[in-house]
């Protein structure tokens, strides 16, 4: 992977600022590994694209991860902290291109869903309910029932939600969940993390940041925002310093 350098983090932030989750997912990885074209990120499994954040954000921002969520009883905030590195440890035999899922005399082949399935379905459905029953439609490989081949079509309705608890189970860092529990009024739930947004609200945090210091060397000593942007960190920092801030 490509290292960022202050100016292609900016770039990247000023490229992917006003863009949807999905495509500011495409855009860092992208940015950090020259090699995979867009379409390439955008055919990956999702378990896979995230894991791939994952540790890109541990190389920009370091391991840890200290997020918060609100209580949905008392709304009191809470705070809590883990391992990328156990995270990805504890999730590496998890992930599977394909799952076979046996439900009453049937089989389904399930493939793992991408990014390009879920903008597809974004597309075209309209609640999360439709938009459930079609990415599942677009993941089904195969089905058979009692050993002969049948249709999608001529599953049970009964059995969509096992398939859907299935297609995500096989696919964890997919949706990432924290068991929280409330220190205010003892509420136990169930947190959720999004490691794009995570990430993003990173980037865009460093990337307003080294601007704020761009605008402050520029106007003392008139030199433009990309050679500021490429004077080493440390050498930037004294300059910073000999102006008073």
């Amino acid at each position: 992977m490509t290292p960022l350098t202050s100016l292609a983090l900016v770039e990247l932030w000023e490229q992917g600022c006003y863009l949807g989750p999905i495509d500011q997912a495409i855009r860092v990885i992208c940015a950090v590994d020259l090699s995979l074209s867009d379409r390439q990120v955008r055919s990956l499994p999702l378990a896979q694209r995230d894991r791939m954040l994952l540790d890109i954000r541990s190389r920009l921002f370091g391991d840890l991860c200290t997020c918060t969520d609100r209580c949905p009883h008392c709304a009191v905030v809470s705070e809590f902290e883990f391992s990328i590195h156990d995270l990805l440890e504890q999730t590496k035999d998890q992930e599977k291109a394909e799952i076979l899922v046996h439900l009453e005399d049937y089989k389904v082949a399930i493939k793992a869903p991408t990014s390009l399935d879920v903008e597809q379905v974004l597309s075209s459905s309209k609640t999360d309910v439709t938009r459930t029953s079609a990415l599942l439609s677009r993941c089904i490989v195969s089905v058979t029932r009692a050993g002969a081949a049948v249709s999608a079509d001529q599953l049970p309705e009964a059995l969509t939600e096992p398939l859907v608890q299935a297609m995500v189970e096989a696919q964890e860092l997919a949706d990432i969940r924290f068991g929280l529990t409330c220190g205010e009024c003892g509420t136990g739930w169930s947190a959720p993390f999004d490691i794009t947004r995570f990430l993003w609200d990173e980037i865009d945090y460093l990337a307003r940041r080294l601007l704020h210091e761009v605008h402050r060397l520029a106007s003392v000593y008139g030199w433009t925002d990309r050679d500021i942007l490429l004077i080493p960190l440390r050498r930037r920092a004294f300059y910073l310093e000999c102006i008073g801030t």
